[in-house]
């Protein structure tokens, strides 16, 4: 498979203007590698990102901006050795919920495992469908979906997560993000967890 690699962002697909950036993309079978700050950073909508192994990225390897992202799919994608501390982390989806309100983050048929920081996937959109992936090896949290702002500045519609410092999902009262997780592996700690609810 072809390899990009360096670079502060090593894949961005750039928006400069709503409407006018880098949308309806399908990038297929690269390995990605090395971005110092991002390996792939998702700025435009209806971008997927399949059949991809992103790795060895020292901050993110896949984030998603707050201004100018939309939807986002990333299938049969391996990520590994990415994220730093408790901030960086391998897989980090948002959305501007300003200009793609109806945008969703989709995280199918991947391979995320053994970050360096951070969580394995953490994401900020509004509407979250995780279905059939192998989660395990985060250095904070497996899983973190958190919602999108909503109103003021720093007001999130809801919280889950699962991890290696969480054996449970939590939320806050009349959350209003939509999302399902359904046939997942989690690795915690050496004890696999299936997860298999479903949101509205």
């Amino acid at each position: 498979r072809p390899v990009i690699s360096g670079g502060t962002n090593t894949v961005h697909f750039r928006t400069d203007t709503i409407g006018e950036g880098a949308d309806h993309y399908v990038m297929e079978g690269f390995e990605i590698t090395g971005g110092t700050s991002r390996c792939v950073f998702h700025q435009s909508d209806d971008v997927t990102l399949r059949d991809l192994v992103v790795h060895d990225c020292p901050a993110h390897g896949i984030l998603g901006a707050d201004w100018g992202a939309g939807s986002l799919t990333v299938e049969h994608t391996e990520v590994y050795r990415c994220g730093g501390g408790d901030r960086l982390h391998q897989i980090y989806a948002s959305a501007d919920q300003d200009n793609y309100p109806d945008s969703v983050f989709r995280l199918q048929d991947s391979y995320i495992h053994d970050a360096n920081g951070g969580n394995n996937v953490k994401s900020r959109a509004a509407r979250n469908e995780i279905y059939y992936n192998r989660i395990e090896g985060a250095y904070y949290h497996e899983l973190e979906l958190i919602g999108s702002e909503c109103c003021a500045e720093g007001v999130v519609r809801d919280e889950a997560l699962i991890g290696a410092n969480d054996e449970g999902a939590g939320g806050n009262d009349g959350a209003e993000a939509q999302g399902f997780v359904t046939g997942q592996g989690f690795d915690l700690g050496g004890e696999l967890i299936s997860a298999g609810s479903e949101g509205p």
